[in-house]
């Protein structure tokens, strides 16, 4: 969602157990990162954790860093299952 548009926000929830959502938000070369209120569950922000910024090209990297690790690692623990599971994944994102 992030690598769409200069200016951009996703926010990861998944409402589970009491966790709070994470907000990423692009702004042209920079990243804001903080911890929020879930709208799924009873987790809450961290005042402590709110706008924390990185370098945009740095971020896109460490994602991609950790796809290709987790994709990886997918294959070699799941074989049998890992082109149906990535299928769907990549399906839901479309």
């Amino acid at each position: 969602a992030l690598a769409k548009a200069p200016a951009a926000t996703y926010v990861y929830d998944r409402g589970e157990q009491g966790y709070p959502a994470l907000r990423f938000e692009r702004q042209s070369d920079k990243v804001l990162i903080s911890v929020v209120d879930s709208s799924l569950s009873h987790g809450t922000a961290d005042p402590a954790f709110q706008n924390v910024e990185c370098d945009w090209t740095e971020f896109a990297n460490q994602v991609a860093r950790f796809a290709g690790a987790f994709e990886a690692a997918l294959w070699k623990q799941a074989p049998h299952a890992a082109a149906q599971w990535l299928a769907l994944q990549l399906e839901d994102r479309a």
